[in-house]
């Protein structure tokens, strides 16, 4: 396959390409605007790979994401702003990336000839839960901006599969952690505090609980929805 791996300069959408281009056989387009979130040095070891091509751009550019997506089997989308405080500061970027973002691509996907479009989401999207476990079939019930734009996000790809046909597959991880990982996230940033002596920034009385995975788990989570999910399911 040709796989568009949109954000593919980030922290899991680096290790995504990894996996592709050192497990697989397949052609990968990177797309990636190089925010904060993004760095070329996240694909050293890939980025001139002869399967491999760097595309420097914004999900939201249509011309852009028309002339990609023409030219490949499917998509993976990973772009996001994802950074929940900055989502509190400032919601408008989350809005027009994490949403917008993702119409431009499945309104190009219309008509395309792609195999599959997963949309790569987050546990976040389900809000909070006391004990148990979250199912795919549960209500969405996002607390904060950022949670708030990827399950609007999942509901409009989900909307475009049932309306357009455009080939939706939809994940949802829980924390991730490991290498490429940016400093502003709760594992890199506690480490970095503890090596230099500082207090660790902890919410609340230190008793909420997180999930977490590896991101190269993660990866090869992803790319087996990519090749053997059901068209038009979410999976945890």
């Amino acid at each position: 396959m040709r796989i568009l791996v949109t954000g593919g300069a980030g922290f899991i959408g680096s290790n995504f390409v990894h996996h592709l281009i050192e497990n697989t056989t397949d052609s990968v387009v990177t797309l990636d605007a190089l925010t904060y979130a993004g760095s070329r040095e996240n694909l050293d070891g890939v980025l001139d790979h002869p399967r491999h091509e760097f595309v420097e751009g914004d999900v939201r550019d249509r011309e852009l994401i028309e002339e990609l997506i023409a030219d490949v089997d499917a998509v993976v989308h990973f772009a996001a702003e994802s950074h929940v405080d900055r989502s509190i500061d400032g919601a408008e970027p989350f809005v027009s990336t994490n949403v917008q973002g993702t119409q431009s691509l499945l309104d190009a996907a219309i008509g395309a000839d792609i195999e599959r479009f997963v949309q790569v989401s987050t546990d976040e999207v389900y809000g909070e839960i006391e004990d148990g476990e979250f199912s795919e079939s549960d209500a969405l019930d996002p607390r904060n901006p950022y949670a708030a734009t990827k399950a609007g996000a999942d509901l409009l790809a989900r909307s475009y599969y049932t309306t357009h046909d455009v080939p939706v597959l939809i994940t949802r991880s829980s924390n991730n952690f490991g290498p490429r990982q940016h400093t502003e996230k709760l594992i890199p940033k506690f480490i970095e505090h503890a090596r230099a002596g500082e207090p660790l920034p902890v919410y609340g009385d230190g008793s909420n609980v997180r999930e977490w995975i590896y991101v190269t788990d993660n990866c090869r989570a992803i790319d087996t929805v990519l090749r053997d999910g059901t068209v038009g399911e979410a999976y945890n």
